[in-house]
């Protein structure tokens, strides 16, 4: 992987506006009180991920299901992303990129995430969010039992796991199948 796998998608001011609707509807339902929020701007972090993931499967012409709006109706989303035969569940991450070590970028998943993980979805793709210069930058994706095999623990304030950036399959290399 290379700093040129890297897709660069801007967050614009009507993502933004919908992050922000969505975090306050997970504020007040039953769903979002489920949500161990690590930051103040959790859900809009994640709202922007998936945003992104839709932009660029949308302006690449490919089919996809996007499940994001469906927890409006009365639960969380089933799933992210119906991708041809996958699942993808998109993991958002708050930070800036750095170009000189965007390989070692980790991306953390929370340990008791990953039993229901294995259960619903095949893949997972992993989006930093750069709030600061208003981009997002789809990394790429990784299968869950690959995920499970490389992926090492990590202790912070909760159970994680870790994967770094360079373990990953580029987004536009998993999306056009090269």
């Amino acid at each position: 992987m290379n700093i040129n796998d890297l897709t660069k998608i801007e967050i614009t001011k009507d993502m933004l506006e919908e992050a922000t609707l969505e975090a306050e509807w997970l504020e007040t339902s039953k769903t979002g009180n489920k949500t161990i929020k690590l930051t103040d701007d959790y859900n809009i972090v994640g709202s922007l991920g998936h945003q992104a993931v839709e932009k660029k499967l949308e302006s690449s012409g490919l089919d996809f299901k996007s499940f994001r709006k469906e927890k409006y109706i009365d639960r969380g989303d089933y799933l992210d992303i119906q991708f041809n035969e996958d699942l993808l569940d998109v993991k958002s991450h708050k930070g800036t990129l750095d170009e000189k070590w965007f390989y070692n970028q980790s991306f953390l998943v929370m340990t008791h995430q990953i039993e229901k993980l294995k259960k619903e979805v095949s893949h997972l793709c992993f989006v930093l969010v750069d709030l600061d210069n208003n981009y997002c930058y789809l990394y790429g994706v990784i299968s869950v039992a690959d995920f499970i095999d490389k992926a090492l623990p990590k202790k912070l304030k909760y159970d994680n796991f870790e994967i770094k950036a360079k373990d990953l399959r580029p987004f536009d290399s998993y999306i056009f199948k090269v």
